[in-house]
């Protein structure tokens, strides 16, 4: 991530270069597997919303309207 290579790092820290990939490998899964969910339950709540606001506006109107009448 900081813009060294596999084996600078590798040859830095005294590890495989293996074992760097497979990290960075398993790493870039994890990432994947948590970013979905929630990406998933934000798209799930901005429509929920999307239908609150719509009720919301509806029952506002209603509101309007019926407290005109004497």
């Amino acid at each position: 991530n900081n813009g060294q290579s596999v084996p600078q790092v590798s040859q830095s820290l005294g590890i495989g270069e293996s074992l760097l990939y497979k990290w960075r490998a398993e790493l870039s899964e994890r990432a994947t597997e948590s970013v979905s969910p929630l990406q998933e339950e934000n798209e799930r709540l901005r429509k929920v919303l999307k239908q609150v606001e719509v009720e919301r506006d509806i029952l506002k109107k209603a509101l309007s309207i019926f407290s005109r009448v004497p």
